[in-house]
């Protein structure tokens, strides 16, 4: 568990998770994510050439591979593969990205009760909202003690804004500096960077289970 807290974790008011493999996690899934970015790229790219191979190949140039588990967000280097951000923002919403629900093991509801009595707490997520809770009623995530989601819907996926300014819009509205907000997810570009970039402070996670022990561990003053 890698951790870039910039505050004393007193100070901390907001925490903004993301959603997807952050609140659950399945040993398989960067299997299921790789096939499906293949897929997306094998339908939509406008490289006619093309081999199954040069896909998989330039996918590993990027960073889009079953061994790499911080690889970059689609969003941003779909260009990269010869897919236009609009076609992939149409296809998407069409071409759901599923889990292995049945083995997918989730954070604890209980515990998030707790964390919404002493910090509000909110999502923000690049997943489509309606996916989003498709998969949390799936998985029996109870969503009811966040705040607020931020996550495109089907009518402003194309201009859906990013998360570093989603980070901005949560800290304003509460009316806190960026160093009384911390950001859990599992990807240091996506999820992380954008929240240390504005002041404020992140967790890198690789399992739902580490989230609460690093609750714990603050209750025994070890990160006070």
């Amino acid at each position: 568990m890698e951790k870039f807290i910039k505050t004393s974790l007193k100070d901390i008011k907001v925490i903004i998770f993301d959603f997807d493999e952050t609140l659950y996690y399945s040993s398989n899934i960067r299997e299921y994510y790789i096939n499906y970015i293949f897929n997306t790229i094998k339908t939509l790219t406008k490289v006619k050439d093309w081999t199954d191979d040069d896909i998989l190949n330039k996918m590993a140039e990027i960073g889009f591979t079953k061994e790499n588990k911080t690889s970059p967000s689609f969003t941003s280097s779909c260009n990269n593969f010869g897919v236009e951000r609009e076609d992939w923002n149409n296809y998407k919403i069409d071409n759901f990205f599923e889990i292995d629900y049945k083995n997918a093991e989730t954070i604890d509801n209980d515990f998030v009760k707790k964390l919404s009595k002493q910090y509000k707490l909110y999502i923000v997520s690049n997943e489509l909202e309606k996916n989003l809770k498709i998969k949390a009623s799936n998985m029996n995530i109870d969503l009811s003690c966040f705040t607020e989601i931020y996550a495109p819907s089907v009518e402003n996926v194309s201009n859906f804004p990013i998360k570093k300014e989603n980070y901005a819009k949560i800290i304003s509205i509460n009316n806190i500096n960026a160093t009384n907000a911390l950001v859990i997810g599992d990807r240091v570009k996506v999820d992380i960077e954008p929240m240390i970039e504005l002041g404020g402070n992140g967790l890198l996670i690789k399992h739902p289970n580490e989230i609460e022990d690093f609750f714990k561990d603050i209750k025994r003053g070890d990160y006070e």
